[in-house]
């Protein structure tokens, strides 16, 4: 089990105002400051950062004695039109209205998308949650932005929430515990006498409800060549697994399929 501390950044000008800051790579205030170094968190084995100056500052102020290692995709939000404005300052914006009737759905006009700003957040999270897998990290921390927070949150947490729901306070967070799947090890597979590759399946059927649909998928073959397993006592990887005998050709396939988890399932505590 890996134990996730997931903190959002110290509070910055634009935040004190309201402002919607995030592409803008302003530093924390004073007062943000202030408040940090009044915090006590448990030192991790690691820390993950978002490039922005305000992440960056807010982990050096919590985890002095810490190396940062920035993840680029954990980075908030591109507001687009609304970048560094606030509610007043958008008033009678038709595009500004237009998002609010849609209840925070539609794209930011000029900036990202909802589900382009959650996807991107997502692939940085799961390749570090695979870096601390690899290195055996038992607790790492991410100091990251209030968006981030609420993708991850939204995505992965056992107790399903909308969005928004997920808020929390600058300097806030929370704590998820990242439950590995006990499952076999693909080295232990590989190794196996009738194996000469693995068949990695792309989940591409084109019409998923032809009857043959679970069967007819595109994907790669790796032909064996000494590869190993990342995590070989069981934790997490992203496929299907086939294991193709020695004996048949690359289209006559004997299916034994192992699932992976691909998703961390989180058991998440409150935000402080």
């Amino acid at each position: 089990m890996i134990k996730i501390w997931l903190i959002r950044h110290g509070k910055t000008e634009g935040n004190k105002y309201g402002r919607y800051i995030g592409v803008t790579d302003e530093p924390l205030c004073p007062d943000g400051q202030e408040f940090l170094s009044k915090l006590d968190y448990p030192e991790p084995d690691r820390v993950y950062i978002s490039p922005m100056k305000r992440c960056i500052q807010t982990a050096q102020i919590l985890f002095p004695q810490k190396s940062l290692q920035i993840i680029e995709e954990l980075a908030e939000c591109d507001f687009g039109e609304f970048e560094n404005k606030n509610y007043k300052e958008l008033d009678g914006n038709a595009n500004y209205q237009a998002w609010i009737d849609s209840n925070g759905t539609l794209p930011f006009p000029g900036g990202e998308s909802r589900e382009e700003f959650k996807r991107r957040n997502l692939s940085g999270f799961e390749r570090a949650i695979a870096g601390c897998i690899r290195g055996g990290i038992s607790q790492a921390a991410f100091v990251i932005h209030g968006g981030t927070i609420m993708n991850l949150m939204e995505e992965y947490a056992d107790i399903q929430k909308p969005f928004y729901e997920w808020h929390v306070k600058n300097g806030g967070g929370y704590l998820a515990e990242l439950e590995t799947a006990l499952i076999p090890s693909l080295e232990t597979t590989m190794a196996g006498s009738t194996c000469s590759g693995v068949y990695f399946c792309l989940d591409a059927t084109a019409n998923t409800s032809l009857p043959q649909s679970k069967t007819s998928r595109m994907g790669v073959y790796l032909r064996y060549s000494g590869l190993r397993s990342a995590h070989p006592s069981g934790s997490t990887a992203c496929f299907e697994k086939i294991v193709i005998p020695r004996s048949r050709s690359c289209t006559s396939v004997s299916r034994k399929a192992l699932w992976w988890s691909t998703r961390p399932s989180f058991r998440s505590c409150p935000p402080a």
